[in-house]
């Protein structure tokens, strides 16, 4: 089964390019312009990433982090697309513990690649997750 991404932003042209994008990349897109509608799905449904744009607002931005992060979980890896002057707001997002932030303008191979190692990441954290690490050995917890 094709991996998930969900696709936060009010902006329709955008939304449309990044999911035509990600969909010829080979992942399952949902694309949500509400943030409210978008994390109460993604309660319910597995995903491997969300990406979201700060074009939407500091402040709305910010809200969907810390709802991903207080209701679903603050390993949940996010990925936000930027305007390269927002400096300010970019060491922000970092703070609030987004993964991964890609400025304007972007090309298809540039997003996949980051798509990519953002997921990749992920799957390692998440399988190293299940291992204790003791002096320089990893032992697996038992199921």
């Amino acid at each position: 089964m094709k991996e998930l991404v969900v696709v936060v932003t009010d902006d329709p042209v955008l939304s449309e390019v990044v999911e035509r994008w990600l969909i010829d990349s080979g992942y399952r897109v949902i694309v949500f312009e509400n943030i409210c509608e978008s994390v109460d799905w993604m309660e319910r449904k597995p995903f491997v990433l969300l990406i979201t744009d700060l074009c939407m607002s500091m402040s709305k931005v910010s809200t969907l982090i810390h709802k991903v992060q207080k209701r679903i979980s603050y390993r949940v890896p996010i990925m936000v697309l930027a305007d390269p002057n927002a400096e300010q707001e970019i060491n922000k997002l970092y703070d609030l513990g987004v993964r991964d932030i890609v400025t304007k303008p972007f090309r298809e191979k540039e997003l996949y690649f980051r798509v990519k190692s953002s997921i990749l990441i992920t799957e390692e954290l998440r399988r190293r997750s299940n291992f204790l690490f003791l002096g320089k050995r990893y032992f697996q917890y038992p199921d």
